[in-house]
């Protein structure tokens, strides 16, 4: 169920994202998140999901819980237009290489 939270109040293309999760063996803490746009991994690479369960305040073998992350969007110039749209996904990894399904979320630009 990943969401859009909002934007960062100093960077409008920094994008505040959430999810919960529920992970039976309490090893997401050990993977990592990898993210897409349009279905393909954006540049940041996978995200070790360590510091996410640290800044989100979550114990790390938790096997359930809320965690909340950003991404910083970046466009080639000359940017889309006003009015474009896309989908953010992402996707987590656990220790075990247990993976979940791609979640994502229509997102509109507007300037």
């Amino acid at each position: 169920n990943l969401r859009l939270d909002g934007q960062a109040p100093d960077s409008p293309l920094v994008l505040l994202l959430s999810f919960d999760f529920a992970d039976d063996d309490g090893d997401l803490a050990e993977g990592v998140l990898d993210t897409f746009i349009n279905s393909e991994p954006t540049s940041a690479g996978p995200l070790p999901l360590l510091p996410i369960f640290i800044s989100s305040d979550l114990d790390t073998d938790a096997a359930s819980g809320h965690l909340e992350f950003v991404l910083e969007l970046s466009f080639a110039d000359p940017p889309p237009p006003s009015g474009s749209t896309f989908t953010m996904g992402a996707r987590a990894t656990d220790g075990a290489n247990h993976t979940s399904t791609t979640q994502e979320v229509r997102l509109k630009l507007e300037y």
